[in-house]
């Protein structure tokens, strides 16, 4: 039975992406935040910089942020001074040290009594259950494509000073055919909104858009299985087990992913996976977030 789910796995991984991840259509390959048309990247840095000085936990200079986001030193001088300017920033002229404001905090306190804050507890209570030895992500459908929305780093990655960067992989996108978080958020869905994402997607699926009944199929595979198992770099080096989280009143399904060396992920899938679901149980229950 084991060997079947294998290849069932493998092969809901591989109907879009034949052989490797590297065949992925260009138009569904992963991408990094910033790298579409549109953004404004004014507003990205703005937000960046006060989660950098969220995150760092102490006050920072301008030559910190500036160094942390790869920025001109006089734009962030401006930046900064815009944000002062809009209270989002507390600035001592004596040390040169800018302090964040109540007015953040305000920004996410809704967020602090709803299931996003039950599912970063989850997070963290699973880190410590794998002993900190896989990276973990939640990711979220944005239509075509999933997108990254929180990191939990590994141990090793943590002990880096924690405000020199933010983490890159927030805000990248997966594929929502063709990867393994995307297989998993599908999994979660009814046949309509998965025949919906099919239309929605048939420029990246190409003329694997033609066949609906045989991706049904296999999203009901991945559903019975409780997880979905494939690659996530062009060389799959990098593998991942992608569990959907129970849905939230409002609908939002979010999917918790582990990942880390093919090698070594694939020979303690069972176990990772067992973990995994008796967390989300402990959590959430059998009836899904309260929130």
């Amino acid at each position: 039975m084991e060997a079947t789910l294998e290849v069932v796995m493998y092969l809901s991984h591989g109907i879009l992406v034949p052989d490797r991840t590297v065949k992925l259509n260009p138009f569904a390959a992963p991408r990094g935040h910033g790298q579409v048309c549109g953004v404004v990247k004014s507003a990205i840095r703005a937000l960046h910089a006060l989660e950098l000085l969220v995150a760092a936990e102490r006050p920072l200079r301008a030559i910190e942020i500036a160094r942390s986001l790869n920025l001109r030193p006089s734009s962030t001088n401006q930046l900064l001074k815009t944000l002062v300017d809009s209270a989002y920033l507390i600035f001592d002229p004596s040390t040169k040290y800018y302090y964040p404001s109540p007015r953040i905090f305000n920004l996410g306190a809704p967020l602090q009594q709803n299931h996003f804050n039950a599912v970063k507890s989850l997070v963290r209570s699973l880190s410590q259950a794998l002993e900190h030895e896989h990276t973990l992500c939640l990711a979220a459908s944005q239509g075509s494509f999933m997108q990254v929305i929180h990191v939990h780093r590994t141990s090793e990655e943590e002990s880096e000073s924690r405000f020199q960067t933010l983490d890159s992989r927030i805000g990248s996108r997966r594929p929502l055919f063709g990867s393994s978080v995307g297989a998993a958020w599908l999994s979660s869905q009814s046949e309509e909104k998965i025949r919906a994402a099919i239309r929605l997607c048939r420029r990246e699926l190409g003329r694997d858009a033609e066949n609906i009944r045989q991706i049904l199929k296999r999203m009901r595979s991945i559903k019975s299985q409780g997880y979905a198992f494939g690659g996530l770099s062009y060389d799959d080096s990098i593998r991942s087990i992608a569990v959907p989280l129970p849905p939230c009143p409002s609908g939002i399904v979010l999917v918790l992913a582990a990942s880390g060396a093919s090698a070594e992920i694939g020979k303690r899938r069972k176990e990772i996976v067992n973990i995994m679901k008796s967390m989300i149980f402990r959590h959430f229950g059998a009836d899904g977030v309260q929130c």
